[in-house]
């Protein structure tokens, strides 16, 4: 049963791979970044509230408890996952699961925030952002990109047209 599992998402994982690689050549963006997302703070509290996974994140990636993750696909290559897990005894560290799904991905465990930069690459210039805001290490973000990116998440074919980005 684990094996056919394996194997569906395996196939999940080639046919995602495609359509954002397509996607990604008609918008003129190398790379995909997607943040998992981090729950908000209370207001003038330091608890969160509970923590909601963003979809498109989790599209690519079977977890529902990766706050601070990000992926990162260049079409062509295995998809990176920047798994952040806190090295410190006030959160709770999430653990990857011994699952056949982590190995369609490159994982690099982050063990702060401040790390999840160096290991991406040096320039994000080309790079498409799906993300609640963007981190203060994100060259390249502007509300024009933020357009693009709406064209490379929708199938709408109009939604792709040169006047909508």
């Amino acid at each position: 049963m684990k094996q056919q599992v394996a194997e569906l998402f395996r196939t999940h994982i080639e046919e995602l791979a495609q359509s954002t690689a397509a996607a990604l050549a008609r918008s003129g963006y190398d790379a995909l970044l997607v943040f998992a997302g981090e729950p908000p703070f209370i207001f003038r509290d330091d608890q969160t509230y509970p923590f909601r996974i963003n979809p498109g994140f989790k599209h690519w990636v079977p977890l529902a408890d990766a706050a601070g993750s990000f992926l990162f696909f260049v079409p062509g290559q295995r998809p990176r996952l920047v798994f952040h897990k806190p090295g410190d005894f006030w959160h709770r560290a999430a653990a990857l699961p011994a699952e056949p799904w982590v190995s369609e991905f490159d994982v690099v465990e982050v063990p702060a925030r401040d790390r999840v930069r160096a290991a991406l690459p040096a320039s994000l210039a080309r790079v498409a952002f799906i993300v609640s805001h963007f981190p203060s290490w994100s060259a390249g973000g502007s509300a024009a990109s933020i357009r693009s990116i709406c064209c490379i998440v929708s199938t709408s074919p109009a939604a792709a047209s040169p006047a909508t980005r």
